[in-house]
């Protein structure tokens, strides 16, 4: 890669995962009753009106939507903003934009701020000094303390160029992200003009793959039969999403977000603070993995199974925290959700367990995408399962949807837990499509999955494992 590229690849890495850390921020509306007009002079806005350019139509949303009083209570207590070194990027009609703050004299910045421009204005301001106020696990799509803590780190290094500024506990982040760091803000070289040191925690993606479906319509836009997936795949950047949780946070929630407790933190402490010290590969990110049986040939391994007969369908959800809705557990299980399909042919009763994985190992951190592996998920431990008798049209379904299953698996937007839900479909089953959260997304999951079988008539809540495949389908 050409060094000019490397550079912009990195410098717009950052700008994504600054997108990314934003959208998990609620955030504060318009004061319906501004009529506390910000002064021209505001020593909030005063290095702002100098940089038009970096931060465009900043400026005049701030005067329109936060009043003098509020700013005044920014600067007294935090300090000034360090506006050259925002990180601001436009993504289609959306500007969004990270400032650091700072008091005078000091070498530390004290908090931060994101402004969100689109159809409407939207800000939030994070204090920094004690980031465990803001919980750990309060299972919403809002800020929390190690989002904070990390943001916090790379926008103090971002400001005052010094790597051995640290903020807070140093064990809120695992040891990759840690030495991540290190080795980013060490580097030797022409930091500026490589963009060596600017500091990448999390990895997104180049390649985007974009998936849609055919199929037979039965004239009021449902699919009715020859349900096929199709897959295109681009070399750009992924931009997250915009999925802001819709909450209504007034000023006073702002700046008191309240102490840590134990609906906040479920396990009663920083469940991150035990791997501190430790080199112990389950302390880093969780991930999901490829399948351990991978199923190279799908039409031979489900080849035995008859379109045109009845059959039964066992859906299994192997919790991350049994019983829980975490979306994921201690030491950073992720759990999984699969099926069995089974059918008695001229005698012989044939089973194959099928499951939905990623091709390599994706992260709700790291690539959150990638091509998709089926995999032999015979014998695979479970927390809750459902049996259901399917008729010879729902088998026919199911089966096609297995051989035509989806290209592209995203840990947000597609998922092992899409794939169980989208056969139930099949199967003529209800089963409710719950989202779930997590520190740096949301989606359909193996914990609400489970939690929900629970509500299924006939499910049964009971430790154990998929049964081994039964018949030769080669």
């Amino acid at each position: 890669m050409k060094p000019n590229k490397f550079k912009i690849l990195i410098q717009t890495t950052v700008v994504v995962l600054l997108t990314l850390l934003t959208i998990l921020f609620p955030y504060c509306r318009k004061d319906p009753t501004n009529n506390n007009a910000v002064n021209v002079d505001h020593p909030f806005l005063q290095l702002l009106t100098d940089l038009p350019s970096q931060i465009p139509f900043l400026e005049d949303s701030i005067r329109k939507n936060i009043n003098s009083a509020k700013l005044d209570t920014i600067v007294n207590r935090f300090g000034l903003p360090i506006w050259d070194k925002a990180f601001t990027a436009s993504t289609h009609s959306k500007l969004t934009s990270i400032v650091p703050i700072a008091r005078n004299g000091e070498d530390q910045i004290s908090s931060f701020i994101v402004f969100e421009i689109a159809n409407k204005f939207k800000w939030r301001l994070f204090d920094i000094q004690k980031p465990e106020r803001y919980g750990y696990n309060n299972g919403k799509n809002t800020a929390n303390a190690r989002s904070i803590f990390i943001m916090s780190e790379f926008l103090n290094y971002r400001a005052f160029d010094d790597p051995t500024a640290t903020i807070g506990d140093p064990c809120m982040m695992t040891n990759t992200e840690r030495a991540r760091i290190t080795s980013t803000i060490t580097t030797n070289g022409n930091v500026r003009s490589s963009g060596a040191k600017i500091i990448s925690l999390r990895f997104i993606s180049m390649t985007s793959c974009y998936a849609w479906t055919s199929c037979t319509g039965d004239g009021n836009g449902n699919c009715i039969d020859n349900l096929v997936y199709h897959m295109d795949c681009s070399n750009s950047l992924v931009w997250i999403p915009d999925d802001y949780n819709e909450g209504n946070l007034g000023w006073e929630e702002t700046f008191n977000p309240g102490t840590p407790n134990d609906s906040q933190n479920p396990h009663g402490h920083d469940p991150y603070q035990e791997d501190c010290n430790s080199n112990n590969p389950e302390s880093q990110a969780p991930m999901v993995l490829p399948p351990d049986k991978p199923i190279y040939n799908v039409s031979e391994y489900i080849g035995c199974f008859d379109k045109k007969s009845a059959g039964k369908v066992t859906f299994y959800a192997d919790q991350p925290v049994e019983g829980s809705t975490e979306a994921f557990g201690l030491k950073e299980k992720v759990g999984h959700s699969y099926v069995t399909i089974e059918q008695n042919v001229a005698g012989t009763v044939y089973r194959r367990t099928v499951g939905f994985h990623p091709s390599q190992g994706v992260s709700p951190f790291f690539n959150k995408s990638t091509e998709s592996q089926l995999g032999d998920d015979s014998n695979v431990e479970y927390d809750v399962k459902l049996e259901t008798t399917v008729t010879p049209e729902q088998m026919g379904k199911i089966l096609t949807l297995i051989e035509n299953h989806n290209p592209v698996y995203n840990i947000e937007s597609y998922n092992c837990t899409h794939f169980a839900l989208d056969i139930s479909v099949a199967a003529g089953l209800n089963i409710p499509r719950t989202v779930g959260w997590w520190i740096v997304g949301s989606g359909l999951n193996p914990a609400n999955f489970g939690e929900d079988l629970k509500k299924m008539t006939g499910s049964i809540t009971q430790k154990g494992h998929s049964e081994n495949n039964t018949g030769n389908c080669n």
